[in-house]
């Protein structure tokens, strides 16, 4: 009887070792990115987010120089340095989960995003935040750096400016721009702004009056579609025999 016990308990300690071995290794072959790919997920969940693509990777960069197995003296974990407290408060996510770069790039930029839309896209506050925790947060109330984080939140803002030019960052914000292009191609670009138009018989036609917020997107909207047209000039001239100067290629890192 006691050797029966005995053995149903050692298969069971094998049992749970090769579990844990399984997801050891699992997590191993999850974080077994290049920086490119690397790089590419965190532009890519940073767009999808709508956090500034620069930012996200200059966090990374940062934070763990894009090491998916970086574990901090106060156990952060992995390229976003998530501490398991705010995976599983905020995001009820496992600690052990965040060795994998996917959910952890994920989490990480989600995080940034929340705190973002927390102080009004004040960038130095949410980074003081993500590096500091809230005490942004003054007694009377009031929003301040925490002392501690300024120097971190100074060269997240400097690796920010190095990575708006990185190759990847360009190319993910063209696309967006083209999607938004599209959407707006239908539109006769000569009515935005107006406040009235004609209608069949020559008399005004009112148009709705849109939310300050709408008018400013529709803004730089239009912008943006002006820009796109002069390119298109610039390549139409290129394309008849004049060549436009091609910048050197940029330096990821």
């Amino acid at each position: 009887m006691n050797v029966n016990i005995s053995q149903k308990f050692s298969m069971l300690i094998v049992g749970i070792l090769l579990i844990g071995m399984g997801v050891s290794s699992n997590v191993w072959a999850k974080s077994s990115l290049s920086r490119m790919e690397l790089t590419r997920l965190i532009v890519n969940e940073a767009m999808q987010w709508e956090v500034e693509p620069a930012l996200a990777l200059a966090v990374a960069k940062v934070e763990s120089n894009f090491d998916p197995q970086a574990l901090s003296h106060a156990g952060a974990r992995g390229v976003m340095q998530i501490m398991p407290s705010t995976a599983m408060g905020e995001f009820g996510v496992h600690r052990y989960r965040l060795y994998d770069p996917n959910v952890n790039v994920r989490l990480g930029v989600r995080y940034l995003r929340m705190l973002l839309d927390q102080y009004d896209e004040d960038e130095s506050l949410a980074l003081s935040h993500y590096n500091g925790g809230s005490r942004v947060r003054q007694s009377d109330g009031s929003l301040a750096v925490i002392p501690a984080t300024r120097a971190y939140v100074e060269r997240v803002l400097q690796q920010k400016a190095h990575f708006a030019n990185h190759s990847l960052v360009l190319s993910a914000k063209r696309g967006d721009l083209d999607r938004r292009y599209d959407r707006l191609a239908q539109a006769d670009l000569d009515d935005f702004g107006q406040s009235a138009r004609l209608g069949s018989v020559g008399m005004p036609v009112a148009v709705r009056a849109e939310p300050q917020h709408e008018s400013s997107e529709r803004a730089q909207l239009i912008q943006a579609l002006r820009s796109l047209k002069f390119k298109n000039r610039v390549r139409a001239v290129s394309d008849r025999g004049w060549h436009a100067h091609s910048p050197e290629p940029l330096d990821d890192f």
